[in-house]
């Protein structure tokens, strides 16, 4: 198998729950790794919410952090 980078899949991240919500609601407190809590509506359609979020902290911090810094409550 060769690899064809014009045949790349764009998974339009950019349109996510977690890009459009958590990341923008939550990313300075990421950054400045202070405790944040929100409340979201979610919907059926937003099975993998939390995953890139989830994935950015692990990235930055690994397990470093307490439980509860960045509780999200979800609605839906």
């Amino acid at each position: 198998v060769t690899f064809d980078p014009r045949q790349v899949y764009d998974f339009h991240l950019e349109k996510t729950a977690d890009e459009k919500i958590l990341l923008k609601r939550l990313g300075s407190a990421l950054e400045g790794r202070q405790k944040k809590s929100i409340e979201v509506d979610v919907s059926n359609t937003d099975r993998s919410f939390g995953t890139i979020f989830g994935a950015e902290i692990t990235r930055r911090y690994q397990d470093s952090l307490d439980e509860d810094t960045y509780t999200v409550l979800c609605h839906g």
